[in-house]
């Protein structure tokens, strides 16, 4: 033993269901003069974390304090011969400073008895037993989504879906092993759970996990992890997860083209509005396809300015005197009026100003390997505007006899 010190006889008392009771040998014996308690902070399921201040009473120099703690077991009154011990730092017996130590390695859902005690070179002092039952086994606790990121590389441009990432982390098993874990997803639910929503697991134990998922980009997408073992079922906190409208991602059967600026028709303060490419043709773009000889031959007033490719592609197709009876009226401009792509309508094909802001956005047409794009502007009965990557200023005549790639495109 290091440095022992010489204490007197004196009490330690315990403060966890009671206070101010005395410290004896098991026999019977005077009540010496002290202030010592020991307090419980918190029960966990297999720890308890305890302060303790023991302090002398009177000085005895005849006795030696070879060490000093809390006995703590199952039985009513614990002992230091038969039960667990765990040590207080003797140096500070005398200045009355606080300890607080976890004991560890307890049993899940039992009922602990503990006392403190002294121990000189006779006897051993003990004081009030008391009582704390550890946490029982069960579900999972501490679930959190801890990190969301958005990546505008996962986004599939021909399924009108964007990914997601989702980091999660797991702070307590519940004791028991978790055997399922993942992610509960729903656009309606707001608090997903196993039975009302998609799930997706991604496997077992309680480490943190990471998963990418693919949103609706059409709603606001509630989303809760969760994990499963014996004792039930546990959530996370719920996040809302919105498609960001900002040009790249999907967004009503198409993908954010172009957003609106001030002062270009379409634009309103405080609110997002643009062009979109639809998703759902297979090879994101047509042939700007007229039909036969008479029906190239008319001319209608159309515009080529930003927001008019709706109102032309409409004149174009009502004004085709040989509609609906000959094979004009299957042209790209009807069939445009008539798309759906993954549920929505609205397409249309675009003026040169709607081509010009979207191709700004290669990446968006770069399945067109023409460097003229065909438009709805006219620029004669037998002529259209189409426009030039080579020549992006320019807005060049062509016949409707040349046939250039086109794209479906909408307002949002």
């Amino acid at each position: 033993m290091t440095n022992p010190l010489i204490y007197p006889l004196f009490i330690c008392s315990l403060i966890l269901m009671s206070v101010g009771k005395s410290c004896s040998k098991e026999s019977d014996s005077p009540e010496p003069e002290s202030s010592n308690s020991i307090t419980v902070n918190s029960v966990a399921r297999t720890s308890v974390n305890i302060t303790a201040i023991i302090s002398l009473g009177k000085i005895d120099k005849r006795r030696t304090v070879y060490s000093a703690g809390i006995c703590y077991g199952v039985d009513l009154k614990p002992t230091f011969e038969r039960d667990k011990v765990y040590p207080i730092n003797l140096s500070l017996l005398s200045s009355n400073e606080k300890q607080t130590v976890e004991i560890p390695r307890l049993q899940p859902g039992t009922l602990y008895y503990a006392r403190p005690y002294v121990q000189d070179d006779s006897e051993i002092w003990y004081g009030e037993s008391v009582t704390f039952t550890t946490l029982s086994n069960g579900p999972a606790s501490g679930i959190k989504i801890v990190e969301v990121s958005n990546s505008r590389s996962t986004i599939n441009l021909y399924s009108n879906q964007w990914n997601t990432r989702f980091k999660v982390s797991i702070t307590d098993d519940g004791g028991n092993p978790i055997t399922a874990k993942g992610y509960c997803y729903s656009t309606t639910q707001k608090e997903p759970t196993l039975e009302n929503s998609k799930v997706i697991r991604v496997g077992e134990g309680k480490d943190s996990f990471e998963r990418g998922m693919s949103m609706d980009p059409d709603h606001v997408n509630y989303i809760r992890a969760f994990a499963y073992n014996s004792a039930g079922t546990s959530y996370s906190n719920t996040i809302e997860v919105i498609n960001p409208l900002e040009v790249g991602y999907p967004h009503k059967g198409g993908v954010i083209a172009y957003i609106f600026k001030p002062g270009e028709k379409g634009y309103k303060a405080g609110e997002t509005h643009g062009l979109l490419v639809s998703l759902s043709m297979k090879s994101v773009g047509t042939s700007l396809h007229w039909g036969a000889d008479y029906c190239e031959n008319y001319s209608v007033s159309t515009s080529t300015l930003l927001g008019d490719g709706y109102a032309n592609t409409i004149k174009i197709v009502n004004a085709n005197p040989y509609l609906p009876t000959q094979q004009c009226g299957l042209s790209v401009f009807k069939s445009a009026l008539e798309h759906k792509s993954y549920g929505h309508g609205g397409w249309f094909i675009p003026s040169w100003e709607e081509v010009e802001k979207i191709q700004k956005n290669y990446y968006l047409t770069s399945w067109v390997k023409s460097t003229l794009l065909g438009t709805s502007s006219m620029a004669s009965k037998d002529k259209m505007y189409v426009f030039s990557r080579e020549w992006p200023s320019s807005k060049i005549e062509v016949s409707k006899k040349n046939d250039p790639p086109v794209s479906y495109i909408s307002y949002f």
